[in-house]
């Protein structure tokens, strides 16, 4: 059964204990097959610290679901591992699952590293349906996913009818999205699209995409407003994909705001696309 937490004390994960509802910061540690769910009631924050934890499961909630509209800040110390095993879509997810209008804050107190898998057709971190922000303000942070979906953002065939908002301040990010999806944006076949706004400040970053390496997936229409600030960035895109841009099969795709301010970016598109800029399809 999946952990609901408990009191404010620190818990092993070893064993699947369910825990009642908490208040105050929680530490975990330990290894576990299970999940950790949030609170459905919208509006609630959550306060959790991962502290050198394994978490490997093929659940539907991922390793940690943020309910609807919730806020979890979430800070990272030691080595953790957040891996989603789920083979098919129906029963994947992200290894951080962002529920519609939820908010994920990595702590500027991160010291330690997140190695984070997504699920088939999921992000390593991010949603399906209009999540509100993804805020990244500290540690190391690996996020990897192999078909269909962003490493951090959005999956397969998702709902961004609402702005949504990708934000890495005082980080080291590494992301890659193996096929279909951006590294840092959009996944496969937005359905509903939207703006999405990524912003990098002073940090580090490494991505590596078969489509942009930062905006959208494949045959994702939505706006991907980037901007660059003070920050080392590296973006590889695959053969029809921009560095930093647009994804294949974007024929009337509507590319966004990209801003770059003192900053070192190396952005290198496909042969068939440009290193900043459209993919192989943008008209």
């Amino acid at each position: 059964q999946d952990i609901l937490f408990g009191d404010n004390h620190s818990y092993s994960l070893d064993g699947g204990v369910t825990y009642i509802p908490y208040e105050g910061a929680v530490t975990f540690t330990g290894k576990t097959e299970y999940s950790v769910v949030l609170s459905e009631d919208a509006n609630t924050s959550h306060d959790i610290i991962l502290d050198n934890v394994t978490m490997t499961n093929q659940n539907k909630n991922g390793c940690i679901l943020i309910g609807l509209g919730d806020t979890l800040n979430l800070t990272v110390k030691g080595t953790n591992t957040l891996t989603q095993t789920g083979g098919l879509f129906s029963n994947s997810a992200p290894a951080i699952y962002l529920n519609a209008l939820s908010t994920l804050n990595i702590t500027e107190e991160s010291t330690g590293v997140l190695n984070t898998t997504g699920g088939n057709a999921f992000p390593a971190i991010g949603g399906r349906i209009y999540f509100s922000e993804i805020n990244i303000n500290g540690g190391t942070i690996n996020a990897f996913t192999d078909y269909s979906a962003a490493a951090i953002g959005y999956s397969y065939n998702s709902y961004m009818s609402r702005p949504s908002y990708i934000n890495i301040e005082n980080a080291v990010v590494n992301a890659t999205s193996y096929q279909n999806g951006a590294a840092i944006g959009g996944g496969e076949l937005t359905t509903e699209c939207g703006t999405c706004y990524i912003t990098f400040k002073n940090s580090v970053v490494n991505v590596r995409s078969n489509e942009a390496g930062i905006g959208s997936g494949y045959e994702d229409y939505s706006i991907y407003n980037i901007k660059i600030e003070d920050s080392y960035v590296k973006a590889v895109g695959g053969e029809y994909g921009s560095g930093i841009g647009a994804g294949n099969g974007n024929k009337n795709a509507v590319l966004g705001d990209i801003e770059i301010i003192n900053s070192v970016v190396y952005a290198i598109g496909g042969d068939k696309a440009a290193g900043i800029g459209g993919s192989g399809e943008t008209s």
